[in-house]
């Protein structure tokens, strides 16, 4: 999914947001990237964790990873329109560093990304996804960070959009494949229910046509996570803003997957980063540190956490 959370402590700061990307692109869909140069460089090798990464994948060599480079700071493209960057492609980098891999980012769209696991296309996706009951039933989860989801709208003239609830009868933008386009089409359900218009709902490929529906006045409101949207409303410069609290603190993970040792693998570099201080390198240097959690964990959607 994509998001953030509905706690101050999520909030990214302005400077931190800006100092990250120069630029909110929108992408192709098969886009590689090498890994990021200045992605913890130092971190080093954990044999014990090494030897949990499966054969075919250790014997390339290379960690494939899935993702959607349209949410900016968590993954885009920079400037040079191929080279994906953000808060999550640094984390990959550390993590394929603890597990002895490289890493070679594969840029897909994001309703794409779960298929492309199930098809062996990807090693594990990384992509701003949210850890779901729904998911885990194809796929295991590793935890990452937290966040929840948030409405954006115009500064002026944008309706007042506080819950869900507020969202019948408007013409709402998200990103298909989404854990916010499950949301609406719920809503919808609830409105009727209730007797009220239902929403519009507008799917989109990719996040940054959410915005530019947003802008043009072809969507009234965009429901996506708030980590992209609070990084839109900064760069609208004060065209947009976030209405009303964020909803729906969950956390978000790196997809693998199911049943194979990947996922302790992962789970045991994503823990060796949190020790060693990485992880919270990473994190604040996207503006991103309220997001962090103290323990990586499997599947917790299943467990309640």
């Amino acid at each position: 999914m994509r998001l953030a959370s509905r706690s101050p402590r999520t909030h990214m700061s302005v400077a931190a947001l800006s100092a990250a990307v120069l630029l909110l692109s929108a992408c192709g869909g098969s886009t590689t990237s090498a890994s990021p140069t200045s992605a913890a460089p130092s971190v080093k090798s954990v044999p014990s964790l090494a030897a949990m990464v499966p054969a075919e994948v250790k014997a390339r060599g290379t960690l494939i990873v899935g993702t959607d480079a349209t949410y900016a700071p968590m993954e885009f493209m920079d400037t040079d329109g191929k080279t994906i960057i953000g808060m999550e492609p640094d984390l990959g980098v550390a993590i394929g560093n603890v597990l002895g891999l490289r890493i070679k980012h594969l840029n897909g769209t994001f309703d794409t990304l779960i298929p492309g696991l199930s098809s062996g296309k990807y090693d594990i996706a990384m992509s701003s996804m949210n850890d779901t009951k729904e998911r885990e039933a194809k796929l295991d989860f590793v935890t990452l960070w937290q966040a929840g989801s948030s409405f954006v709208t115009k500064a002026t003239g944008g309706p007042s959009v506080k819950s869900l609830t507020d969202l019948c009868g408007l013409k709402v933008a998200v990103l298909s494949g989404s854990v916010q386009q499950g949301d609406v089409v719920k809503q919808s359900t609830a409105c009727a229910t209730a007797g009220s218009p239902k929403p519009v709902t507008l799917v989109f490929s990719d996040q940054t046509k959410t915005f530019l529906a947003l802008s043009s006045g072809r969507a009234d409101v965009v429901v996506a996570g708030g980590v992209g949207n609070a990084y839109a409303v900064t760069k609208s410069e004060g065209k947009f803003i976030i209405s009303g609290p964020s909803y729906d603190e969950v956390k978000t993970g790196i997809a693998v997957p199911k049943g194979t040792s990947m996922a302790k693998a992962v789970q045991g570099a994503v823990n060796e980063l949190i020790a060693n201080g990485e992880y919270a390198k990473i994190l604040a240097k996207w503006g991103g540190s309220g997001l962090k959690i103290t323990t990586s964990e499997i599947n917790v959607a299943s467990q309640g956490s």
